[in-house]
């Protein structure tokens, strides 16, 4: 007579195979990846405080503003007396760094932008294209009778100058005799900080609704019953 079996409940479809539960580690460690960066995302995202702020150099104002919830950065930079020249900023207390300039490149066969160089060194040869990759997008550009204005934004990830964490950007500016990148005629004597502050939502005021006393009614008084005169005694 054959001993009972013990294990006949289990179907041979229940017991997993070694590829089974290896495909099952693999789900849980993807798994366990993607709830990671959610995690590290929410983190950062809890950390990013959005900060604006502005400076002025010369002729040069530039005002920087970080949007957390977009991810961006906005550059805006206002050249007074301004005369059809290249101009620009470097992002450091030299002239050596990431820089934007307004200009049409170094053979004046670019479109005249902003456009992101990198500063190695103090001659023409050390000024380099920063590239596509970190391409800035215009927003406006305003010319006026004596000044300019330019806007442009690119992806906090997306550039060098500053990120979530940055509280203050220090620049230096300079200008050429024309729209061509070549050496410059003038610049900054020194370098100017950009103190980037908290943005805070003014909250809007609310208009009370006002409120209507409610009528009373008095109670009317009675009159009082007017006394008869005492009837005169004959005499």
């Amino acid at each position: 007579k054959k001993p009972p079996c013990t294990y006949c409940h289990l179907s041979s479809t229940s017991l997993s195979s070694p590829l089974d539960i290896n495909a099952h580690s693999g789900n849980m460690f993807t798994k366990f990846l993607v709830l990671s960066f959610i995690v590290l995302l929410s983190k950062i995202s809890a950390q990013c405080v959005s900060r604006e702020g502005s400076a002025t150099s010369g002729d040069f104002t530039v005002a920087l503003q970080t949007d957390c919830t977009q991810g961006t950065v906005t550059v805006s930079m206002t050249k007074a007396q301004f005369s059809n020249t290249w101009f620009g900023v470097v992002f450091a207390r030299s002239m050596v760094g990431q820089s934007l300039i307004y200009t049409n490149g170094k053979q004046a066969a670019e479109t005249l932008r902003l456009w992101a160089y990198t500063l190695s060194g103090y001659s023409l040869r050390n000024v380099v294209y920063a590239g596509q990759s970190i391409e800035w997008t215009e927003l406006q550009t305003d010319i006026g009778a004596n000044a300019i204005t330019v806007q442009y934004q690119n992806s906090l990830a997306n550039t060098d100058i500053l990120d979530e964490n940055t509280v203050s950007v220090d620049f230096m500016w300079a200008i050429g005799g024309g729209y061509q990148l070549v050496q410059h005629v003038s610049r900054a004597n020194q370098y100017a900080t950009i103190a980037l502050e908290p943005i805070t939502t003014t909250p809007v005021p609310t208009t009370p609704v006002p409120t209507t006393a409610e009528p009373t009614t008095a109670t009317p008084t009675t009159t009082a019953t007017p006394t008869t005169t005492a009837t005169p005694t004959t005499t």
